[in-house]
């Protein structure tokens, strides 16, 4: 039996937090994101709601600094920012329903250019690449923009269109970027835009993958010889080739489903499942995994983990609540 679990897979330990908040009261919560800003705030935001918040965490506690809205197209009336990038300190990138929105948090939050995209789906991710292009993806398209610091001024340069959902993608060696598409991953060359298919294992049907370092986890669920629904988390070493390596599996005795993964140090990392629990691992030599705790963090499922110091982090869930921890 691993730690925290009772006889009946439901994890009852638990363990105190620094402090929460709601911040907002009287919406749907379970998309509520969370991001550290260059000058040590926190911003968060709901992708159904225009308030944005800003706060200061002091002596482990959350004091609002700094209030504001913004004022997006007409389809997206209802609906607020979903993503967001500091391109440079307080100039801030959000991405929202079909469009992008450049702000500048030091004047008056002014919008100093919005970008229309032509997709119909909300922005994913934002990366910056080695190149100094920026990678935005919805499920369908990856646009590549510039950014004119001088200017403060994005402007689109190619985009990659892939008949799939795409919710991650990440730059692994100068040049190429890995793209995970619910149970597929591809590579992508920016320079010569050759494309190619990662093969993984063809169990995996309904997974989430999560690229860390030079690490891929599949995680996903399955059913054992006893038709137990059981947790696993395969990983694999990233590489150029066509075919990852399997470099650990590591399995737990319940049905939750892990969702979230942060690195919070050269020798942690946390991640959540879709039940509001926590996992605690040790990262040892060769990024070996090793799980050192399992606890009930939240009511339901985690939805954000957001670092703040190297030994704390921020997470929400879908009741809507924003806590901050410490991990020794």
């Amino acid at each position: 039996m691993g730690p925290g679990l009772s006889s009946n897979n439901t994890i009852t330990k638990t363990r105190d937090h620094l402090f929460s908040i709601r911040p907002y009261h009287y919406i749907s919560p379970k998309e509520i994101q969370v991001y550290l800003l260059n000058d040590g705030r926190i911003i968060c935001f709901h992708n159904l709601e225009k308030e944005i918040n800003i706060y200061k965490i002091i002596n482990n506690s959350f004091t609002l600094d700094l209030t504001f809205s913004i004022e997006f197209g007409e389809e997206n009336k209802d609906r607020g920012p979903c993503i967001m990038y500091e391109l440079e300190d307080g100039i801030i990138l959000f991405g929202a329903y079909r469009e992008l929105n450049l702000i500048d948090l030091k004047n008056t939050q002014e919008i100093l250019q919005k970008v229309n995209l032509d997709y119909n789906q909300y922005m994913y991710n934002i990366l910056k690449l080695s190149n100094e292009l920026f990678a935005i993806n919805n499920v369908g398209k990856i646009y590549f923009f510039s950014y004119d610091k001088k200017n403060k001024k994005l402007e689109k340069k190619d985009e990659l269109r892939i008949c799939r959902d795409m919710y991650e993608i990440k730059e692994i060696s100068d040049g190429y970027i890995l793209i995970c598409t619910g149970n597929m991953v591809f590579r992508y060359n920016i320079n010569n835009k050759e494309i190619k298919e990662i093969i993984l294992d063809k169990k995996y049907q309904d997974c989430l993958l999560k690229v860390i370092d030079n690490y891929l986890f599949v995680s996903y669920r399955e059913d054992d010889n006893n038709n137990i629904t059981k947790s696993y988390i395969d990983i694999y070493k990233i590489n150029l080739e066509d075919k990852f390596q399997i470099h650990q599996k590591l399995n737990f005795d319940y049905p939750f489903w892990i969702t979230k993964f942060l690195k919070l140090n050269d020798n942690k990392l946390i991640a959540g499942d879709n039940e509001g629990n926590f996992y605690e691992f040790k990262i040892e030599e060769d990024f070996h995994l090793t799980n050192l705790d399992i606890f009930k963090a939240h009511d339901y499922g985690i939805t954000y983990l957001c670092k703040f110091t190297d030994n704390k982090i921020i997470s929400t869930s879908k009741e809507g609540v924003i806590k901050l921890w410490e991990f020794n």
